[in-house]
């Protein structure tokens, strides 16, 4: 008796000494149980490949191999991808970086752009002085005076200002008046600054003009006050007299 040499299936042999035909045989067993596996086998679509796997390998990439950025035609870039992160954007607007991993866009409006520090958001508005700027909006503003000595001068006779330069803290005044009833030596409040406008901290002088006899010192005082003092009678009718002068606040 020989095997065969795979699964050792028996071949009984004429010439075995002598042929013993009454052994069980157990081939059909072997076979059955190899028959078994090569079924199992086959129907375990886990390990073969099949004609659509081969058919979508066919369609892949090499595993070295490059992309032109033409070839990107879905999804978003992100940032960490050298991307943007965005959709979209508001036209018309500057984009920043929010974050390490994020874009986003100013919100305009009227004013400089600038920061209040290196990692804060920037934006738009008036510069202040901690930044290179003034902190306001308009150059100066023009008040007017309030006229104080009525019983020497009327309205219509008094025009007067202040200029205040906030940027500077200083204000500009400027007024000039025409005596109508003679005005005795010594001083008088001329007129007064509203309480709207910065006043100086402490009495402050101001210029004085008069083509004859007329006022000889002028003050701007904390109280808002313009005075104004004379050594000689200021006679009514006579010229048109000038105040003018900076004082800071």
């Amino acid at each position: 008796m020989i095997l065969t040499p795979n699964y050792n299936l028996k071949k009984i042999q004429l010439d075995d000494s002598p042929p013993d035909i009454t052994v069980q045989d157990d081939n059909w067993d072997i076979i059955d149980e190899q028959l078994k596996n090569a079924a199992d086998h086959e129907d375990d679509t886990t390990i073969h490949v099949t004609a659509t796997d081969k058919s979508n390998w066919n369609s892949k990439a090499a595993a070295d191999h490059t992309h032109a950025a033409s070839d990107i035609n879905s999804g978003t870039l992100s940032v960490n991808r050298g991307g943007t992160g965005k959709t979209s954007w508001t036209s018309g607007r500057i984009i920043y970086a929010s974050s390490s991993t994020a874009l986003s866009q100013i919100t305009n409006a009227s004013g400089a752009l600038y920061t209040t520090g290196s990692s804060a958001t920037p934006k738009f508005g008036v510069l202040p002085v901690a930044q290179g700027g003034t902190g306001e909006t308009t150059y100066c503003t023009d008040y007017s005076l309030t006229l104080s000595a009525t019983s020497y001068i009327t309205s219509s006779n008094f025009n007067g200002f202040v200029r205040y330069f906030p940027y500077l803290e200083m204000c500009y005044l400027r007024a000039q008046f025409y005596v109508t009833q003679a005005v005795p030596a010594g001083d008088f409040n001329l007129c007064r600054i509203s309480s709207t406008i910065p006043r100086p901290n402490n009495t402050q002088p101001l210029c004085v003009y008069s083509q004859s006899a007329g006022p000889t010192v002028a003050t701007v005082l904390s109280t808002g006050y313009v005075n104004v003092y004379t050594g000689n009678t200021l006679s009514a009718n006579s010229h048109t007299r000038y105040v003018w002068g900076w004082y800071p606040v």
